[in-house]
Parts: structure tokens; C-alpha cells; sequence
């Protein structure tokens, strides 16, 4: 969490659920491994879910934590 916003979130079965946006979230689900989260049968705009094998490095990870933290910054403190 930043600020009372998820950031990031894994779970057991694997990947991880990333806040972005909406923009930043329909590039992101252009690329293989990473599709926008659905829950219930909806769509959630703004957050992806990246593959386990899009976060095999450190580097992807970090990638993915950095997109998190730029857009749940700017938004209101909860």
C-alpha cells in the first residue's frame, strides 16, 4: 500500500496484480504475460495482472512495483 492505495499485490496461485491507471493499464495489457485484471466477470481499469514469467528477474519486478508507485502517488491520500 501507498497512501491507503494497493500498489501491488501477489497471490498464491501466482503474478501479480499492479494499479497503473487506465491509460497506463491498456498499454500494459498489450504485452504478453499482462491482461487487465477482472474480477467477478468486470473488468478493473487501471490494474493489470502481469504473469509469473513477466517477474523472473529483479529488474521486471522492480519495473512493474516503479509503474505502481508513479501513478498511486498522485492520487488523494486515503
Amino acid at each position: 500500500l501507498l497512501n491507503g492505495h494497493i500498489l501491488v499485490s501477489a497471490r498464491g496461485k501466482g503474478g501479480m496484480l499492479v494499479q497503473c491507471g487506465a491509460q497506463a493499464g491498456a498499454e500494459a495489457a498489450s504485452h504478453p504475460g499482462v491482461a487487465t485484471m477482472t474480477m467477478r466477470g468486470r473488468e478493473m481499469a487501471g490494474f493489470v495482472w502481469v504473469d509469473d514469467d513477466q517477474l523472473e528477474t529483479d529488474d521486471a519486478l522492480q519495473h512493474w512495483i516503479a509503474i505502481a508507485e508513479r501513478y498511486v502517488a498522485k492520487l488523494k491520500e486515503k
